[in-house]
């Protein structure tokens, strides 16, 4: 979402002030910092940090999600885990339960 509104940046400030049915305090705070140049260059910036941070995320999210070579790797984790934890590698009985 953060990419759409970096690309869209420039639609952003004529929509708030078309839309008046936004949340007024909302809507209020972000005109007062479109009409303030350094409040506008302030958040330009940290959008530009958020959008380059959040890369990482996005990239890792796409992995775990599948669409690399992670079904290989959960396989064998999975495999390792269920052949550490199988039934005949514990005592049958283990003298608390009964």
């Amino acid at each position: 979402m953060l990419n759409q509104v970096a690309d869209y940046f420039g639609y952003v400030e004529p929509f708030i002030r078309e839309n008046e049915e936004i949340c007024p305090a909302n809507r209020q705070h972000l005109l007062e910092i479109f009409d303030d140049p350094q409040s506008l260059l302030e958040l330009r910036m940290e959008l530009a940090a958020l959008v380059d941070a959040g890369v990482h995320f996005v990239k890792a999210t796409y992995y775990l999600e599948g669409d690399g070579p992670l079904i290989f790797t959960c396989y064998e984790k999975l495999s390792a885990v269920s052949r550490a934890v199988a039934v005949d590698n514990y005592p049958q009985h283990l003298g608390c339960c009964s």
